[in-house]
């Protein structure tokens, strides 16, 4: 476990893969920095920046930042195949199955569903693969492999949404997603001395 930014009020990790964010990190660090408070979460293996908050206070305001979108958050994804365009927007409509644990991602709106959208970029592509840049403007449980599947490009590794033969055939058996880059556009209260700060981490890990 890297921490790459402490302060009084937040702990900011790199978040290794196999780990839940909400149940795993705030007992793994707890030691060195005391009671911890997530304040949002990556699936148990995506890797990469997480925040924490040290106090109540702090982690009131931070949620309200991620719920009014004031967190600019960016990964790295490597998906099979090339996403046609090579640039542009996604924009889904999400409906969770909570027995199931897994979403249904739809290109209209439906009863019941979210909207999830998410920008991005093919930053190279070889063997097959892809590496995409992703700019998600909402929040949703599954959103970026859900919408990477939807699209037909999905996350190399993907055990719910992939190419189960392609993730065989290659030997990789833990989605390839990353977030690499977290943004503080704009906070209050006790943690506005971040505003405009960004943390980000190497876009490679080893596994």
């Amino acid at each position: 476990m890297t921490v790459i930014y402490s302060d009084d009020n937040v702990v900011i990790a790199d978040k290794p893969a196999h780990t839940d964010s909400v149940k795993d990190l705030p007992r793994m660090l707890g030691a060195d920095y005391g009671t911890l408070y997530p304040v949002h979460r990556l699936d148990v293996n995506t890797t990469g920046i997480v925040v924490l908050a040290r106090g109540t206070k702090t982690k009131a305001e931070l949620e309200r930042a991620f719920r009014e979108r004031a967190v600019k958050k960016k990964y790295i994804a490597t998906v099979i195949g090339t996403p046609n365009p090579r640039r542009g927007t996604m924009r889904n409509w999400l409906v969770k199955d909570g027995e199931k644990g897994l979403v249904k991602c739809y290109d209209r709106p439906q009863t019941g569903a979210l909207e999830a959208v998410t920008d991005y970029e093919v930053l190279r592509s070889c063997d097959g693969l892809s590496e995409v840049a992703l700019y998600p403007e909402t929040g949703r449980t599954h959103q970026l492999r859900v919408q990477l599947a939807r699209k037909g490009t999905p996350i190399l590794g993907d055990g719910k949404y992939g190419n189960f033969a392609e993730n065989r055939r290659r030997g990789v058996k833990i989605q390839m997603l990353r977030a690499v880059s977290l943004k503080f556009v704009a906070l209050g209260g006790i943690v506005n001395y971040l505003s405009g700060r960004e943390f980000e981490v190497e876009h490679e890990e080893k596994r």
